[in-house]
């Protein structure tokens, strides 16, 4: 139970950081990082 609840906190702690970069970071970043993540996602 205690191994599910550190991941779980884990998960949420990275999701919460990752929206949090989303809305800090600037608008061209987003666009660069944006086409980056766009090939992989293709290739896929």
């Amino acid at each position: 139970m205690q191994i599910d609840f550190v991941h779980l906190a884990i998960l949420y702690a990275a999701l919460f950081a990752g929206v949090l970069y989303l809305f800090f970071k600037p608008t061209k970043l987003d666009e660069q990082i944006h086409v980056k993540q766009r090939d992989p996602l293709q290739d896929r």
